[in-house]
């Protein structure tokens, strides 16, 4: 018995060590990360707050968040609903396909109604990506809004790869990005229902030692088979999904936004084209660097009105007309 009480005593005691160690890391991390998120002006960003550790939390809640009013903190409304036609298009991504500040009429979901004369709901999502584009069709208010659409867009930008494999934003914050574990090819939801592990989660040490683990995986062209097929597998189930709930045959296209280098683009772009996918990129469509100011919104990395007035009917053109 008194074998056991040491025990008990030595695992407690290294367990408080340890907590202590990373609260104290915690403290140094976070003065680190505010000063360099802080590098170009004072920002405001979210603190902790107890109730993420009890309550999964993505920051989407897909009953209010698509509320059909033109604001990029609630999703943006359908375009081209004035057009009478059983063919809507669904587009999903991140700020890029969400026309991150943009007015509603700046939009490539906007444009691409009104040049094809069809419904576009864009149900892209700020700051998220693959996961996210799957937890919409698993969820029922989804089809509740949105028609069945023989046509699906994906735009995909190289952060994705991130986003895939980490369930936090970034460092500085607690908003929990959808995450879902690679199980014998299946998408198995991580349901953080944990409160001590969401707590260990929450620390700034173990995001910011995530995060770079993240980014150093992806960085690694060794592992560019493994991101690719794990890629693969969310566009596969998604389209599963989509296409059984729908009853129908849909055309999955995937747009890669090339202003930075698509990681392992011709290795995606093979693995989609075997399992029927449409692949276009932005290098497909024009030779000028999206990287030009006229292109980007100014001290920011976004898509400007002009980079979608010169993209879209070239996309229209590529996809829809060839």
């Amino acid at each position: 018995m008194k074998i056991l009480k040491k025990i008990f005593l030595v695992i407690f005691f290294n367990f408080l060590l340890i907590a202590l160690l990373l609260f104290i890391c915690d403290i140094f991390i976070y003065k680190e990360l505010k000063k360099e998120y802080n590098k170009n002006g004072p920002k405001e960003f979210s603190a902790s707050e107890f109730k993420y550790l009890t309550k999964p939390n993505y920051c989407i809640d897909f009953e209010t968040y698509f509320d059909g009013t033109d604001n990029i903190f609630k999703g943006r409304k359908p375009d081209g609903t004035e057009y009478k036609t059983n063919n809507p298009i669904v587009i999903f991504g991140c700020s890029y396909a969400l026309g991150q500040f943009l007015n509603y009429n700046q939009t490539f979901s906007h444009k691409l109604a009104h040049i094809l004369k069809r419904p576009v709901y864009n149900r892209a999502i700020s700051a998220r990506g693959l996961a996210h584009m799957y937890w919409q069709t698993e969820d029922e208010s989804f089809y509740k809004n949105v028609p069945p659409s023989d046509t699906v867009i994906y735009v995909m930008i190289d952060d994705h790869y991130t986003r895939m494999m980490v369930s936090f934003l970034n460092t500085l914050d607690l908003f929990r990005l959808r995450h879902y574990f690679i199980i014998n090819n299946k998408l198995v939801a991580d349901e953080l229902k944990n409160p001590l592990l969401n707590a260990l989660k929450s620390s700034y040490t173990i995001k910011f030692l995530n995060l770079k683990y993240a980014q150093n995986f992806i960085n690694n062209q060794q592992n560019s088979d493994k991101l690719t097929n794990m890629a693969l597998i969310y566009f596969v189930e998604t389209r599963n999904q989509l296409e059984k709930k729908w009853n129908k045959k849909i055309k999955f296209i995937v747009f890669l936004y090339e202003d930075k280098k698509i990681s392992y683009k011709e290795e995606l772009t093979r693995k989609l084209k075997e399992n029927n996918f449409t692949v276009i990129s932005t290098e497909d469509l024009t030779n000028d660097n999206l990287n030009e100011i006229k292109y980007k919104i100014p001290n920011n990395y976004h898509p400007t009105e002009t980079a979608w007035d010169m993209l879209t009917p070239k996309f229209v053109e590529k996809v829809f007309n060839d």
